[in-house]
């Protein structure tokens, strides 16, 4: 053919191809701005999220590991292979904004309980080794674009990228986030598509959590489906008297401060273990402070950064959740409770006693497992 017959041969053919395409371009609704929320089912035996699950590939992202008992609950799980672990990453930014080592390399790190995992005899061929993420905060662009945000890349954030795209919206890819966000932000910035692959699990997300990093904390609300804890309720209203009031955590045989004696001894319950006693649970409760009344703050009765238990023990959040639209005002975030169907997070209601009973069995029967270590018939 000629090049003039080419061309109108090509001409007739997109035109008939627009008017085979535009009665289904017209019957397809519109693009909206906002994202529907995260689908839930709130009810007496508690509360499940659409493709949420046991079976979930889970990465947990956070700033300091030795203050919190939950990453000793999550490795128990992983060795019994009742939590598909894909990741462990450390995201060592202060609410300041500062990097500090100590948080990577050194006791408060995720080395010193990894190691304890090794020692007590957990299956590390199902615990990933810890990946370092993001070192410095996100700040936000003159124009306010999300995705103009200048980001540096991490081994932490290249993970959560790679095992996201390995996930489908389905089944996605649960982010346990007890620190600051810049690792998670920055894997959005880098492959938006993770979006509909991905969930979060902020804890604290509107306050110590996203301090001076406040961008990328409105990078993850705003654009993941995320799951919050701190807005409606923390955990200092759990806080008892003595460790022997405690509903959540497992009760000594005398409180560590106070000296009274406890009804029920579960530490004597623990294995002999390091992660289970002087390299992990039991000695986070016995020296840190939101434990052992040292900070004048009572005795904290809860996982802190551990909320997410609600996954493997569902009447934790048997109260449900309340619904808010996070926007970005005068340098901050502006939270704006809805009850709409459309919203950017949810945020946890106070536990019913139930709930923290539910989770109360959850966290011992796993600590106490014995398959979980070395001695145990794993058969």
């Amino acid at each position: 053919m000629s090049a003039h017959s080419s061309a109108g041969f090509g001409c007739a053919a997109m035109t008939g191809l627009f008017a085979l395409l535009l009665p289904l371009a017209l019957a397809m609704p519109a693009p909206s701005s906002e994202a529907a929320g995260l689908k839930y089912r709130t009810d007496k035996s508690g509360t499940t999220f659409t493709g949420v699950g046991a079976d979930n590939p889970v990465i947990y992202d956070n700033d300091v590991f030795d203050d919190v008992i939950d990453f000793d609950y999550l490795l128990c799980k992983a060795s019994l292979g009742e939590v598909n672990l894909a990741g462990i990453v450390g995201t060592a930014v202060t609410p300041k904004g500062g990097y500090v080592e100590n948080w990577w390399t050194g006791t408060e790190g995720p080395f010193p309980k990894y190691e304890a995992a090794r020692e007590s005899g957990l299956r590390m061929e199902r615990i990933p080794k810890p990946v370092k993420g993001v070192t410095t905060l996100l700040e936000r662009p003159n124009d306010g674009v999300i995705e103009h945000t200048k980001y540096a890349r991490s081994e932490g954030s290249d993970l959560i990228e790679r095992e996201a795209m390995k996930a489908t919206p389905k089944k996605p890819l649960l982010i346990f986030l007890g620190g600051q966000s810049p690792t998670v932000a920055a894997a959005y910035l880098r492959n938006p598509r993770i979006a509909d692959r991905v969930v979060v699990f902020y804890t604290d997300g509107n306050g110590y959590n996203s301090g001076d990093n406040k961008w990328a904390a409105y990078i993850v609300l705003k654009k993941l489906p995320t799951v919050n804890i701190g807005k409606s309720f923390w955990f200092k209203e759990t806080s008892k008297k003595t460790q022997c009031d405690w509903n959540v955590l497992p009760t000594p045989g005398r409180g560590v401060d106070t000296g009274d004696a406890c009804s029920k001894d579960e530490w004597a319950l623990f294995p002999d273990q390091p992660l289970a006693r002087d390299k992990g649970v039991l000695h986070t409760l016995r020296t840190n402070g939101h434990y052992n009344g040292a900070w004048n703050i009572g005795h904290w009765d809860g996982p802190l950064d551990g909320f997410w238990i609600g996954i493997y023990a569902p009447k934790w959040w048997q109260s449900g959740f309340k619904r808010f639209n996070v926007a970005w005002k005068d340098g901050t975030l502006a939270w704006t409770e809805t009850t709409g169907d459309r919203y950017d997070v949810l945020d946890q209601l106070k536990m019913t006693h139930d709930g923290e009973r539910a989770a109360h069995d959850e966290l011992l029967k796993t600590w106490i497992n014995p398959r979980v270590y070395s001695e145990g018939d794993r058969k």
